[in-house]
């Protein structure tokens, strides 16, 4: 089964590699009165991230990347983006376990701060300490494959937990997973099934795709073709390749599926654009069994005509 990844950090698209300077710890003075925006109202996120709201100032560098809710606008996105970062500093040292993620993502992809992944693991326990959920799922998935921590499965599995027990669909969805192989914990594939239900329940698409494949092997729930298929659509359509990928065989096979090989092949398409190697990698193989069978009927034509031409 494979392992879910679902992005967990604020990621600071845009920022430049200029170092953020000092945080300024003037912000943190109105960060009592501050709060997270709502995206919906128009100006809102603008409003709080002036007022010294550091989540407000992530959402609101997102909104210009990605031209949501407002004109599409680079230079916007990383001033917001850099404002952010000045304000995280003061705000994570106060407890603001958002604003220790922001920071987190920053140090380790480089983002407008030096890159130092150290510092990043600490910033991510730190938020996880404040209880954040994010956080724990984030440190989670560090144990689980030894990035900046010593690998460690069943610490990994306790903080899956740890976030999940809040709420967090997302770290259920890696609970699951764990859960499914028996990796760090004992195998529980009833309780894989039943959380990833919640997670897919919950919007966590890959979850959704997980648990797919789960009616149809019947594995800790009742083998259900029709509603595999369903399932896959569903994930497919929220922008999952692997389930594009898998409901592309279940067209091609018609399996819980009318047969429709036509839709099979645009459902392998778009699994590959949503990056889904092996997607990309069997619409190789069709090109090249096409191409190549397209060079037999070449070869064969010549063949008669030159038959024809002998007995003319």
């Amino acid at each position: 089964m494979r392992r879910l990844f679902p992005v967990l950090f604020l990621s600071l698209v845009g920022c430049g590699s200029k170092p953020a300077t000092k945080p300024d710890p003037k912000p943190q003075k109105k960060a009592a009165t501050t709060r997270t925006c709502n995206p919906k109202v128009k100006g809102d996120c603008e409003k709080q991230c002036q007022a010294g709201d550091v989540g407000s100032c992530v959402i609101l560098s997102q909104m210009f990347q990605l031209g949501v809710g407002v004109a599409k606008d680079p230079k916007r996105a990383e001033q917001a983006a850099l404002r952010a970062l000045k304000l995280a500093g003061p705000a994570c040292e106060a407890g603001n376990a958002q604003a220790c993620m922001t920071l987190a993502g920053a140090s380790f992809y480089g983002k407008g701060v030096k890159q130092d992944i150290p510092r990043g693991v600490k910033l991510v326990a730190r938020a996880c300490e404040l209880g954040s959920p994010d956080g724990c799922a984030t440190l989670g998935m560090m144990y689980a494959e030894g990035q900046g921590v010593p690998a460690d499965p069943g610490q990994a599995a306790g903080l899956y937990k740890k976030a999940c027990d809040k709420g967090h669909q997302p770290g259920c969805a890696l609970l699951a997973s764990v859960l499914l192989q028996g990796n760090g914990v004992a195998r529980d594939v009833k309780r894989s099934a039943a959380l990833y239900t919640g997670a897919c329940q919950g919007g966590v698409a890959a979850a959704c795709a997980d648990l797919a494949v789960l009616h149809v092997q019947g594995i800790g729930v009742k083998k259900d073709l029709q509603i595999a298929a369903q399932l896959s659509t569903a994930a497919c359509k929220a922008g999952n390749g692997n389930a594009c990928g898998n409901l592309s065989a279940m067209y091609l096979t018609g399996q819980g599926v009318k047969k429709d090989p036509e839709v099979g092949i645009a459902l392998l398409y778009r699994s590959c654009s949503l990056g889904h190697q092996p997607a990309c990698q069997q619409l190789a193989a069709i090109d090249q069994a096409a191409k190549k069978k397209s060079k037999k009927k070449k070869r064969r034509r010549r063949r008669s005509r030159r038959r024809r031409g002998r007995s003319s």
